[in-house]
């Protein structure tokens, strides 16, 4: 008994022991001049004027085009391939159909066609999401799902046919992979995320990389989404700090100390409750707080400002602090009349989502190592390597993607060994031990 326990232990490290690894790629509207880029922060955060950081102003939470960072997912047999965003805030998966019903929206994307698919299973629900400028309509399916290497076996989505409004996305994106902490949708089917690990394809720990510049949120054109580990070459050799979720929230909700300025507290002062979010813009909390932290950063829309010269933030948890510097929080360049200025990233709103009182995006995901991990229902923080930046560059260089097959092959070639080496000892135990 104790052999054969053995064996099935061995086997089941063997297979989801591997590190997934999925390149990330920044939308095409994030390539842009910085007049075009300020033009469109204009329209949609600030009314552009100085004034604007010293009114307490609340900003429309949105999916801003231009700080998204979208992977590739197949699904169907054989695969159909779609570009999506990969979403801790959203637990559904969706694309955009080929049975459309008159969406223009639809017309310029990857559209799943279901009569392509041979392990298609008709499901008819219909359902609907909600964004920003507008609703997505569709009926849910039932598919294969392929991410990386890690392939799901009947999974339920989507197929948006109908857009209501406009709802901003990028030409290049198809579609949302949702990766929330709980079932948000509250759908009888599981969410993609449940799946990849019930079915024993990842343990269910995951991390975004965002690549980034010198100059705040001045990422470039790639990143990663890891499933299945750590990358300890990229984080300080301090063990990262781990937080519960909290419970019934269904978002990776976390609670945090304060918010301080420069060792200040200035947001957060009696503890308070944050949502890590992906593919979200900056970092958001609420409106009194961010307006007294606007006036501390003493930046303004229109005027020069030095990043390097800017209070560093920091933002407390389970006692330890992460700080991000003011290259970290805003973001530096000209508008349409050549004016420099700053732009901080860090935006009000005068509700809560959940009781989450503040919202820590992409701003601080790629300054802070975060590790989701989905079994011990915890969010993990680290602090990157001065030279983390350099090892992501190699990660994601030819040189990197020769070597990854290799590593890929070598790592079937050890699963291999490992299924004979198994399989020998279960025919040696049934013959002289059973």
């Amino acid at each position: 008994m104790f052999t054969k326990t053995a064996v099935l232990f061995f086997l089941a490290h063997a297979v989801t022991s591997e590190i997934i690894r999925t390149p990330l790629t920044r939308v095409e509207e994030a390539v842009k001049p910085y007049t075009e880029y300020f033009e469109n922060l204009q329209r949609l955060f600030h009314t552009f004027r100085s004034s604007a950081l010293v009114k307490n102003e609340a900003r429309p939470i949105s999916n801003l085009v231009f700080f998204q960072h979208y992977g590739k997912i197949s699904i169907g047999t054989p695969p159909q391939e779609f570009n999506v965003l990969f979403d801790t805030m959203a637990s559904d998966l969706w694309v955009f159909s080929k049975d459309s019903i008159d969406c223009a929206l639809c017309a310029g994307h990857r559209n799943y066609n279901s009569m392509d698919s041979e392990s298609y299973v008709s499901n008819g629900d219909f359902t609907s999401f909600w964004y920003l400028y507008g609703n997505m309509v569709g009926y849910l399916s039932t598919d294969s799902v392929q991410i990386g290497d890690m392939e799901i076996e009947g999974q339920t989505f989507c197929e948006v046919n109908m857009v209501m409004g406009a709802p901003l996305f990028s030409k290049t994106v198809d579609g949302v992979f949702g990766l929330s902490f709980g079932d948000l949708s509250k759908r009888n089917s599981p969410a993609p995320l449940k799946n990849l690990v019930d079915q024993g394809l990842t343990h269910g720990v995951f991390t975004f990389l965002l690549r980034r510049k010198g100059s705040s949120m001045d990422y470039s054109q790639n990143g990663e989404l890891i499933f299945g580990g750590i990358d300890h070459k990229l984080i300080t050799e301090r063990e990262p700090t781990y937080s519960p979720v909290i419970k019934g929230s269904g978002y990776w909700q976390i609670k945090m100390d304060r918010v301080e300025i420069n060792g200040k507290p200035l947001g957060c002062t009696y503890g308070c409750q944050a949502i890590i979010a992906s593919n979200f813009p900056g970092i958001w909390g609420p409106t009194g707080e961010v307006g007294y932290m606007y006036k501390a950063i003493g930046a303004a829309l229109h005027e020069a400002c030095e990043p390097d010269r800017l209070p560093t933030i920091s933002f407390v948890i389970n006692g330890r602090r992460f700080n991000l510097t003011g290259r970290d929080y805003v973001l530096v360049g000209r508008d349409n009349e050549s004016r420099k200025g700053c732009v901080p990233q860090i935006h009000q709103y005068n509700f809560t989502i959940s009781g989450a009182e503040w919202i820590l995006g992409d701003a601080f995901i790629s300054k802070v190592y975060t590790i989701f991990d989905v079994e011990r229902a915890r969010v993990g923080f680290a602090d990157f390597r001065d030279d983390s930046h350099k090892a992501i560059d190699f990660k994601l260089s030819k040189k990197f993607i020769v070597t990854k097959k290799a590593n890929s092959a070598s790592t079937s070639n050890i699963n291999v060994f490992a299924a004979t080496l198994c399989v020998i000892i279960t025919f040696l135990s049934q013959k002289y031990i059973l």
